[in-house]
């Protein structure tokens, strides 16, 4: 099960025969949280994880690894590898666009150098 974070209660039940949205019972499971728990959207059918990994900086070869983790994270009764996700503070994936051209922070920049701080 997966807390949403949600006042309601609301939960995501993951069984070999895939998901569903559940409002949680009373007898259901008791989640603990933080105050740095945040709510999570509500999850719809369909989507493609191709999605997902326009959000991530991950290289061709270190993909499938993710994916592994992600399922992974889902079987309970494993022993779960640890995500060690790096990259310098502040920095994202720049967008690119149809060409290949990458625009972002550096763009305009000598070979792509960092700029100093403002």
């Amino acid at each position: 099960m997966i807390d949403l974070g949600r006042a309601d209660g609301a939960l995501v039940r993951v069984s070999a025969a895939g998901w569903r949205v559940k409002r949680a019972a009373e007898s259901g499971p008791l989640f603990r949280r933080s105050r740095l728990t945040s709510r999570l959207p509500i999850p719809v059918q369909g989507g493609d994880l191709a999605e997902l990994r326009d959000l991530l900086n991950v290289s061709d070869g270190s993909w499938p690894l993710l994916m592994s983790w992600l399922v992974a994270a889902l079987l309970p009764d494993i022993a779960h590898p640890i995500l060690f996700l790096t990259g310098e503070q502040g920095q994202r994936r720049p967008p690119r666009r149809p060409d290949g051209a990458r625009l972002g922070a550096n763009a305009g920049t000598a070979h792509g150098a960092r700029e100093q701080p403002r």
